[in-house]
């Protein structure tokens, strides 16, 4: 009697499972590495867009230390944000994003970021200024992104929940406080005195 080659149906059914129970592990894991990566990539965006927006910042600080009416100054010395659509630049002074709208001032100073940061076409961005000290930025590849990227404080640094407020509703009208750095609070300086004295 011969034997026949081959798989029998038992054999096909575990190799099948260990593949289905390696997928199961393996796809999740990919996912969760490609966000990051992207998230990383968004970071690094608004890094390159933050010390550009700096400078045009400081150049335009210059300029409008000659006009004597703050209400004439296009940035002035309170808040100021500016959005970048990927196409279109819009500014306001202060911080509600309904203010925003389109000027020649605008267009000049994206350009400046611009000229530095070369992803502009495919990219997002929302700066946040301070008295012309740029405070925060966020970017993504569009206003509702998935993997936003912010700096000084960076989204990777963030829980699941400010990332998903951001992507949720947009960087548009991201807050931009929860991207500024934090102080860290010092140590208190009563902790650990008096412990070992008198022993």
């Amino acid at each position: 009697m011969k034997k026949r080659k081959g798989f029998t149906l038992t054999e096909l059914i575990i190799v099948l499972a260990i593949i289905a129970i390696l997928s199961a592990i393996i796809f999740p894991s990919w996912s969760y590495i490609m966000g990051r990566a992207r998230m990383k990539s968004q970071n690094n965006n608004s890094k390159v867009v933050f010390n550009a927006a700096q400078t045009a910042a400081i150049k335009l600080n210059f300029q409008e230390r000659k006009i004597k009416e703050e209400d004439k100054k296009f940035m002035g010395s309170g808040e100021f944000i500016l959005y970048w659509d990927g196409g279109k630049a819009t500014a306001c002074k202060g911080t509600d994003v309904d203010d925003l709208a389109t000027s020649d001032e605008a267009t000049a100073l994206a350009t400046q970021i611009n000229n530095v940061f070369s992803g502009a076409d495919e990219t997002v961005y929302k700066i946040y200024i301070n008295n012309y000290i740029v405070q925060s930025v966020a970017s993504g590849r569009n206003d509702n992104d998935r993997y936003p990227g912010s700096y000084p404080t960076t989204t990777l640094q963030m829980d699941k929940d400010q990332r998903e407020d951001i992507s949720d509703g947009g960087i548009k009208s991201a807050p931009m406080g929860q991207f500024m750095l934090t102080p860290v609070a010092p140590p208190a300086d009563d902790e650990g005195e008096g412990e070992g004295e008198g022993t």
